[in-house]
């Protein structure tokens, strides 16, 4: 291989980690593309319009009742005479008549303490609902973006070794041509060929890693022909905590999916209590009744037509006596799971607040290790451009500028893996404080 068309295939190998691919797509497109497709976030949507359902349901239960009945009955009635006590067959009579009813009921609830503690159980069922559909909508944002890097780190990993290929074949030529000459020991040849086909190894399982990582993405997205956007400069510098720790639990403690979903639960736990102990208390409801009979050819004391309405207005009251300890059994069972709510919401918000507090620190020390591998690539150039100017004037051989030139590679696959690291801390922060949106992903959307 000519030394220029060596440095030909590396130096194009160092422009596809930095250059961005054709036909792109960026995360927040991925993501897009991953809510039409995902299972578990099509199950949250569906919850959500159950409890919406639900939540009317329990409304209504203080709403009136009003119902219509009707009814229609033929009699056909046979008359026989008694005359000291002999039925009289021949002055029998038969005579049919209809009677027609119906009846307009209303029923009110005017105390009614479980149907008010379920009626206030509505709000809380919504926004728990809601809670889990932005828990789910996070949780497959951050499986897209992870997936999605993976699939960016696996194409820098393969580009370096790809230039660290060709330069090891340049290497083990050189070894070969100076065994040849007898200036080298076969020692040096051999541990040429063995770090030569330990990168053709690593080529061949980073190929196949890219495959498989893109199977995920697509699995994901269900998109075949989705390709990852490499990061721009300045979507780089967009993952920063531009806040303090303090900023992002107080963040985490209003809007945390998980923590919310926590707090609507004990208030629905301690509403179920109210709506247990209401099997205690009496019941008060008024009815009303607009009534009407119409009788056509007489009814069973009279052989005349006849129609009848009777409006009629109560007030009912139930109170309960004894009910096999139903009722007690009821409010235990609702006070334990309302002590397990309020056990659940202390764990939830003591992990919440690990997940900001490691995300953060993530997130720090992500950042001083993207500065610490810009300035390993700084040195990395000017290395290179040392190195070639030693090249141009005899001073260095090609395997000089080769190493130097896959040194910067090197450094530049490690920037670009630190930057997918960071972003992706960033957006474990952003999740663990329930700001994670397409508001939040917006900057990786931007040129």
């Amino acid at each position: 291989m000519k030394h220029s068309t060596l440095l030909n295939t590396i130096a194009a190998a160092s422009l596809a980690l930095a250059a961005g691919m054709t036909n792109a797509q960026s995360v927040l497109e991925a993501t897009q593309a991953a809510k039409n497709n995902d299972a578990s976030y099509t199950s949250a949507k569906a919850l959500l319009q159950a409890s919406l359902a639900r939540a009317s349901q329990y409304k209504g239960a203080l709403a009136p009742d009003i119902g219509i009945q009707g009814s229609v009955t033929q009699t056909d009635m046979l008359h026989q005479p008694l005359i000291d006590g002999v039925a009289q067959r021949k002055t029998r009579q038969q005579r049919v008549y209809d009677a027609y009813t119906g009846a307009l009921t209303l029923k009110q609830p005017l105390y009614d303490s479980a149907a008010w503690a379920q009626y206030k159980q509505a709000d809380p069922l919504i926004a728990k609902a809601q809670a889990q559909l932005h828990n789910a909508t996070q949780e497959l944002t951050l499986k897209v973006a992870q997936a999605y890097f993976d699939v960016l780190t696996a194409q820098d990993t393969l580009a370096f070794l790809e230039a660290q290929k060709a330069t090891l074949a340049e290497q083990l030529a050189n070894a070969k041509r100076s065994w040849d000459l007898g200036t080298t020991t076969i020692t040096a040849v051999r541990d040429a060929q063995a770090k030569f086909d330990m990168t053709v190894a690593q080529v061949l399982s980073t190929q196949s890693e890219i495959q498989v990582k893109q199977l995920a993405l697509e699995n994901l997205t269900g998109n075949p022909s989705l390709k990852p956007q490499k990061l721009s400069a300045k979507q780089s510098a967009a993952a920063k905590a531009t806040q303090d720790l303090d900023y992002w639990l107080g963040k985490a403690m209003e809007n945390n999916p998980l923590l919310m979903q926590a707090k609507y639960s004990l208030e629905l736990a301690t509403l179920d209590v109210d709506k247990a102990s209401a099997g205690h208390k009496p019941t008060i409801n008024a009815q009303l009744s607009y009534a009407s009979t119409r009788n056509v050819g007489g009814s069973a004391i009279s052989e005349n037509s006849s129609y009848t309405l009777n409006p009629s207005a109560s007030v009912v009251l139930t109170l309960p006596l004894f009910d096999g300890m139903v009722t007690s059994n009821r409010v235990k069972e609702a006070v334990f799971m309302q002590e397990k709510a309020r056990a659940d919401l202390e764990s939830t918000q003591k992990s919440v607040t690990q997940s900001v507090k490691s995300a953060f620190l993530a997130v720090s020390s992500g950042i001083e290790q993207v500065k610490a591998y810009e300035a390993a690539l700084e040195s990395s150039q000017t290395a290179l451009q040392a190195n070639k100017r030693g090249y141009s004037v005899g001073l260095n051989v090609t395997a000089d500028v080769l190493n130097a030139q896959t040194q910067l590679l090197q450094a530049s696959r490690d920037l670009s893996k630190a930057k997918h690291e960071l972003w992706m801390s960033y957006l474990k922060l952003g999740a663990a404080a329930g700001e994670l949106s397409d508001e939040f992903l917006a900057p990786l959307s931007s040129e």
